[in-house]
């Protein structure tokens, strides 16, 4: 985890040299976006993967 956020700090000067400041600003926000939407896809599909496998023991359950 520590060389992770080493890492990070050190690559963080390179994009913002190379983008600018502005730029940056729009990449993150772009990052933020898409890692919301990826961590909200797969509970959406874990969710689902669970409602169906409860129906399906509910369909096969015999008494």
């Amino acid at each position: 985890m520590l060389i992770i956020t080493f890492v990070n700090l050190y690559t963080v000067r390179w994009v913002l040299a190379g983008l600018g400041t502005e730029d940056y600003g729009i990449f993150n926000a772009v990052a933020g976006v898409v890692t919301a939407s990826t961590c909200i896809s797969s509970v959406l599909a874990l969710s689902t993967q669970r409602f169906y496998h409860s129906q399906w023991v509910k369909e096969n359950q015999t008494d």
